[in-house]
Order: C-alpha cells, then sequence, then structure tokens
C-alpha cells in the first residue's frame, strides 16, 4: 500500500531498511540507519500534532533530531500540554524557519499549519470496516469520505483485498 501511495508522486518512493532492523522495530533506530544510508541528506520525520504530544513516550525520542528533523503537522482541537521534559528539550530544537529551507541535515522541529482534516489513521480503519458491512447507499457515502483521505489506488487495493474488514474499536 506504501508503494500504491508513493506512486502518486514521483517524488516519492518506498525506503525497506526498516525490515532488516532488528525488533523491535523504533523510530529512532530506523532513522539512524536512514542516516548510514544517506549521511548529507536531510532526512524529515513527518507526523501528527497528536502524535508529537505523546513523544515522550517512544523509545529514546530526545535522539530522534540527532538522524532528522521532524515536521509536526497541527491538527484542529484541543492541545493537551506539553510534558516539561519535552518543553525543555523543545527549546533546543524549534526552528521558525520555513520548512522545506533547511541549513542543516537534522536537529530542527518544525510546526506547520496544514489542511485540516479530522481523521485519525483509527477513524479510516473503522470507516473501512463500515463500508464493508453497509448496505449500497450507505457503501457510496463511506466511499466519498475514504478518497478524501486515501489515494484511489490505495482503496482499490484494500477494497479487493477486503483489508480492515473487520477492525476492533
Amino acid at each position: 500500500m506504501t508503494e500504491l501511495a508513493c506512486s502518486v508522486d514521483p517524488r516519492l518512493y518506498t525506503e525497506l531498511c526498516e525490515l532488516s532492523l532488528p525488533a523491535p522495530s523504533y523510530s529512532v533506530k530506523t532513522f539512524q540507519a536512514l542516516r548510514a544510508l544517506y549521511p548529507q541528506t536531510a532526512l524529515l520525520f513527518l507526523m501528527g500534532e497528536d502524535s508529537f504530544y505523546h513523544l515522550t513516550s517512544w523509545y529514546k525520542w530526545q535522539m530522534l533530531t540527532d538522524y532528522c528533523h521532524i515536521v509536526v503537522m497541527r491538527r484542529k482541537g484541543c492541545k493537551p500540554p506539553l510534558p516539561v521534559e519535552q518543553k525543555k528539550w523543545l527549546q533546543n530544537s524549534y526552528s521558525e524557519v520555513e520548512c522545506g529551507k533547511f541549513e542543516s541535515i537534522s536537529g530542527n522541529v518544525y510546526l506547520v499549519d496544514t489542511p485540516y482534516f479530522t481523521v485519525s489513521s483509527t477513524l479510516i480503519r473503522q470507516e473501512l470496516a463500515n463500508y464493508f458491512h453497509a448496505g449500497p447507499v450507505a457503501a457510496k457515502e463511506i466511499e466519498h469520505k475514504i478518497i478524501k483521505w486515501l489515494p484511489p489506488q490505495v482503496f482499490d487495493y484494500i477494497k479487493a483485498n477486503r483489508l480492515y474488514d473487520a477492525v476492533i474499536t
């Protein structure tokens, strides 16, 4: 599905280095491996704002900016306060520099405003499960929502393979 999603833009591709890393999979280990593969390239870790607010629960989260820039895509809604430890860390990493004009290959956190979609991966999976169990009229309405969130190729693949047919809520 990642390959299908990347096919919509020639600048995107799948990088499979994480598959060769020992378990468990941690973002910091993945970016460490990517840095070894691409030592002079600016690496970007894109994440939703909700994930950013839970960063302190991640394995060695403080080291992420040693290997990449973090681009936080803001979302609407109530924002919980950042943990004190994360606030201190952010003071050294936050950058007002326009995202895309990097002076270094890693080390910064960028907060960017993006088109707001009040959707999460959990909601998408649930809507896909609803799609498979809905009648024709309801399925068409759900499909209109899903195609706003997923490239058509990915949605077609999910339908053909009945992925997320039975989602645990």
